[in-house]
């Protein structure tokens, strides 16, 4: 799920693979190749968050900015 908070929206490369249960929220940025495990939340509420190249973000994983 990808959703806009405060303003910002997440941008995530082409290549990347998102799981269709990951949650991505607000001022994130996700590099090429890089994989978001099932259950993962990324929310950008109070910074941003940025995960670059060929990175994994492992299943049920929590990463707040």
């Amino acid at each position: 799920m990808i959703l806009e908070h405060g303003g910002e929206r997440p941008t995530i490369d082409q290549t990347a693979r998102d799981a269709p249960n990951a949650i991505i929220c607000g001022d994130v940025r996700i590099g090429a190749n890089t994989s978001i495990g099932f259950g993962a939340v990324l929310t950008a509420e109070t910074g941003p968050i940025r995960i670059g190249e060929n990175c994994v973000v492992m299943d049920t994983a929590v990463l707040r900015g």
